[in-house]
């Protein structure tokens, strides 16, 4: 997924959607918010800096990919994994000179024996990914919710955007470039039905990448919805059975006080 600020409100709701429809769902952070929160400078001006930081970046990015992929492969239930921008993003901040030295940098492979692997392509890089969520800024339709500079966003974090609106739109535009190669790239733009409309299509999008790349995994997630709503009803009538069984007790109770009362009365009568 990458795009648009805002992202925090459209993990939320694309969390709940899949959520409702039977995944687990597991979301990364942006990355770059990550090392900037932790007090990275971004080297503006700085080619070998720059070189550093976008490496240093990619690798730690590449290793959350690769831990997430492994802990949700290893639960045997449908999941989807969102990463907050992907490892193409980054050809969009850098020259063609520096993206090419940070491929052949990268760890394509590694193991528990230590072996690395040097290197991988944007081949790589691109089939990591079943789907390619776009988001298209704010900046280009929607400019009065376009914020930048130190900001913080729905959910109260702090996160940094350098951009200006005119940068990112043009940004925006190059992030469309660089995922171009991918088949399952899909756009969601700014409509006239506003945040709510946008966020809407963001989840149908994700859904509908879900069931093309793995209809099997997303009959199952259909399954296990229906299965807790079935558990979910017998719960209900089980519960509904057990106070109607209270209640019936508690109505023999009261009758049989009422009989001793009766009783009791008759007794004083003879008496």
């Amino acid at each position: 997924m990458d795009g648009m600020p805002r992202k925090s409100s459209c993990l939320a709701h694309i969390t709940e959607t899949a959520s409702a429809a039977g995944f687990d769902v597991y979301r990364s952070p942006e990355t770059a918010t990550v090392l900037f929160n932790a007090g990275v400078q971004l080297p503006l001006g700085d080619v070998e800096g720059m070189f550093q930081f976008q490496f240093s970046l990619m690798r730690l990015q590449l290793a959350v990919e690769r831990s997430l992929t492994r802990i949700a492969a290893s639960t045997g239930r449908p999941s989807i994994i969102i990463f907050d921008r992907g490892l193409l993003d980054p050809k969009g901040y850098m020259d063609e000179a520096t993206w090419a030295r940070v491929l052949n940098e990268l760890d394509s492979t590694y193991t528990d024996t230590g072996f690395v692997k040097k290197g991988v392509t944007e081949s790589y890089l691109l089939n990591r990914y079943d789907g390619v969520l776009h988001m298209v800024t704010a900046a280009d339709g929607a400019t009065e919710y376009y914020k930048y500079g130190t900001v913080k966003d729905d959910s109260g974090n702090v996160v940094i955007r350098h951009e200006t609106p005119e940068k990112a739109v043009a940004l925006d535009v190059k992030m469309r470039e660089c995922w171009k190669a991918h088949p399952n790239q899909q756009v969601v733009g700014n409509g006239q039905g506003g945040f709510g409309e946008k966020l809407e299509a963001a989840a149908a999008v994700v859904l509908g990448l879900a069931k093309k790349t793995h209809p099997v995994e997303f009959a199952m997630a259909g399954s296990r919805t229906k299965q807790e709503e079935l558990e979910a009803r017998a719960m209900a009538a089980e519960e509904r059975a057990t106070a109607a069984e209270e209640r019936a007790m508690e109505a023999e109770v009261r009758a049989k006080e009422a009989e001793k009362a009766l009783d009791d009365v008759r007794r004083a009568r003879s008496a």
